[in-house]
């Protein structure tokens, strides 16, 4: 279990602007309308929030969309998109939504028509000045069924992860407080595997000064699977010790400690290590380098919830969620390197990450490398991005090996204020100890998109 989760989260955004989400994305929409609504009417003045919202319309020509070795199938793919964004901060309420959906049309009917749904959203509610808050964080996107196989619609399948609750502040003294807080948390998938959790957590916090705090933590969650036979419900303890210097400008966290967790009608594993080291620094003005390690019990909820924008700090630079739809628990390490370079006209992107994930009721376990490299051109309405993801997976429980790639260059222009249009060519490919899993599709795409504002970049993450 991602320890973490309980805090106010960083934020990942999805490389793929919208991807997914079926009956498990729109399960929590109402929330989110009733949560926009009520921020409008009773929180602030409608005034206090900012709305932008927008569409359009895509054309994919795919010569190999099975992705299949031999005796490829080429298709066009047609895609209507619509979407708003919104953000309102005020004494209150800290919000950010994102939603999107979007309508997809195989022309020469390869695959089904599909609908798809994209929420990433977050919410902090001020009950009170640094005594009580409540939290309400939603992710809903599309992931791999399976690493195992190729990426195709048919090995996708939609999921939404919900975590909610209070945190309740008690203040011994000006250093010393003591932090409780509750959540209750679901993880819906298109398939088996829906779940529900309910965690707590104690915190006594001492504040070294005002950007550096150290506090003891003690954690436990209790997960219950909707198909209690075919997975097995489990809890989960977890101690450790953080230290916390915040970005002022760079930043730091590093929490050490352990987890025991106990299955049902399985053998409980001896307690594992939890460890996790954070480093956010800036080289120059322009330049920020970070760094990341971990060891930790952890799951798709947990992984998926990662990817939330946080309401209460600025959207940090984007990073792809890690996830399949295997919902058990996983003993997961991970190390994550990144560089960021942002001038003017210029930007580079620089990240990678090793990984090994250790499944405790499956035999989808598997080890990762990633690397992300990515640059960015801007000339007044005119950017162009070039682009290479490349990663490496090998599976611990059966001899299999594969390695993909992807490649391209985007062309993108703002017509005036709303409109914006884009064009990309891209290669992307295969190669595995699998034979079925070798492939090389090359892809052209074209969209037309309109938005109102920032918080709904439609014609730019397209």
């Amino acid at each position: 279990m991602r320890i973490p989760a309980l805090a106010r989260g960083g934020a990942i955004v999805g490389g793929t602007w919208v991807i997914g989400g079926g009956s498990a994305s729109t399960r929590w929409l109402g929330i989110w309308c009733a949560t926009l609504c009520w921020a409008g009417l009773e929180s602030a003045p409608v005034l206090a929030g900012e709305l932008a919202y927008g569409g359009g319309y895509s054309l994919a020509y795919d010569n190999n969309i099975t992705r299949v070795p031999t005796d490829p199938i080429a298709e066009f793919t047609q895609t209507l998109f619509g979407g708003f964004g919104y953000e309102e901060r005020t004494a209150d309420l800290n919000m950010r939504l994102v939603t999107q959906v979007e309508r997809r049309n195989y022309l020469r009917n390869t695959y089904v028509e599909e609908k798809a749904y994209y929420v990433n959203g977050s919410a902090l509610w001020t009950i009170s000045p640094q005594k009580l808050t409540w939290i309400l964080d939603d992710y809903a996107s599309q992931i791999p069924i399976s690493y195992a196989t190729v990426d195709t619609p048919t090995n996708r399948t939609n999921a939404n992860g919900l975590n909610t609750g209070p945190d309740l502040t008690l203040r011994l003294n000006p250093v010393d407080a003591a932090i409780v807080g509750a959540r209750y948390g679901r993880l819906d998938i298109q398939g088996p595997g829906d779940n529900e959790r309910y965690s707590a957590y104690v915190r006594g916090l001492h504040q070294i000064s005002p950007n550096t705090n150290v506090s003891l933590n003690y954690l436990t969650t209790r997960v219950n699977f909707q198909d209690s036979e075919t997975f097995s419900n489990y809890s989960l303890d977890a101690w450790f010790l953080r230290y916390q210097l915040l970005p002022s400008p760079s930043g730091m966290t590093v929490e050490a400690g352990t987890a025991r967790i106990q299955q049902e009608r399985l053998e409980t594993p001896p307690p594992g290590r939890y460890g996790r080291f954070v480093l956010f620094y800036p080289i120059t003005r322009e330049a920020t380098l970070s760094a990341s390690l971990e060891r930790q019990y952890s799951d798709a909820a947990i992984e998926l919830l990662g990817g939330v924008t946080s309401a209460a700090q600025q959207p940090p630079a984007a990073s792809k969620v890690s996830i399949t739809a295997v919902s058990g628990p996983f003993y997961g390490k991970r190390g994550d390197l990144g560089f960021d370079y942002g001038g003017a006209r210029f930007q580079v992107i620089a990240r990678g990450f090793v990984r090994s994930v250790d499944y405790l009721q499956s035999d989808q376990s598997y080890e990762e490398r990633n690397t992300h490299l990515e640059c960015n051109w801007f000339s007044g309405p005119a950017r162009i991005r070039a682009y290479l993801d490349s990663v490496k997976r090998t599976f611990l429980d059966f001899f299999q090996e594969d390695r993909n790639r992807a490649a391209g260059v985007v062309f993108g222009y703002r017509v005036n204020r709303f409109m914006g249009l884009s064009v990309e060519g891209s290669r992307l490919d295969g190669s595995s100890t699998a034979t079925q899993n070798n492939f090389v599709d090359r892809r052209v795409s074209f969209a037309l998109s309109f938005s109102t504002g920032s918080l709904y970049p439609a014609a730019t993450r397209r």
